[in-house]
């Protein structure tokens, strides 16, 4: 019976390692893959509505089960900017996924938390500048491990959850549209991802 219990269990963690290694595979496979470069003419703000939109309705039960309150914050007049539209959307709706993750984790830990998610869209005055705000107030990121979270493979969840290369997918989308990333964090309190586009 022993033998066959420690048979069960390396059986059930070798099904674990070899579900690990699809998702690795089809993220080095994202990789690898010629990113669509077809810019065209976009309303940033009107972008941002839908993945919020679009996050509140898929992740619907998670959001009143936890108290969420979800807000998009955007000027009322179109925001443009020739981007690459979908791949814009999708880095959006990555960091929204991990707003929630830390959200989620934060409120395990039990004790009075209204969480927050917050994505903001900001056109500086001088009508350079479009910033694109996503904010949580969830569990944040430590700061020894800040300087990684864009690197390809690095990630803070169980490898059976995420690939790792969420961000940094988020990252080479920006850099192709002329933009930046940034990230501002503290433990337990806040995190904040800024787009920055030129």
């Amino acid at each position: 019976m022993d033998v066959m219990d420690m048979m069960k269990t390396n059986l059930e963690k070798i099904e674990q390692h070899g579900i690990s290694t699809t998702r690795t595979l089809k993220a080095m496979e994202e990789l690898l893959k010629e990113r669509s470069q077809k810019f065209e003419s976009t309303d940033l703000a009107a972008l941002c509505q839908q993945c919020v939109d679009k996050f509140k309705n898929y992740y619907a039960d998670d959001i009143a089960k936890l108290g969420i309150e979800v807000e998009c914050i955007r000027p009322d007049a179109p925001v443009m900017r020739d981007v690459v539209a979908d791949q814009i959307g999708k880095s959006v709706m990555s960091m929204l996924a991990n707003s929630l993750y830390a959200i989620r984790k934060k409120a395990e830990k039990g004790g009075e938390y209204h969480p927050l998610l917050r994505v903001s869209v900001i056109q500086e005055s001088d009508g350079g500048h479009i910033l694109i705000k996503v904010y949580d107030n969830g569990i944040g990121i430590e700061q020894s491990i800040i300087n990684k979270i864009f690197d390809p493979f690095f990630t803070t969840k169980p490898t059976a959850e995420a690939p790792g290369v969420g961000l940094y997918l988020s990252q080479q989308v920006l850099h192709d549209c002329g933009g930046t990333i940034t990230v501002d964090s503290v433990k337990d309190e806040y995190t904040v991802f800024v787009i920055n586009l030129a």
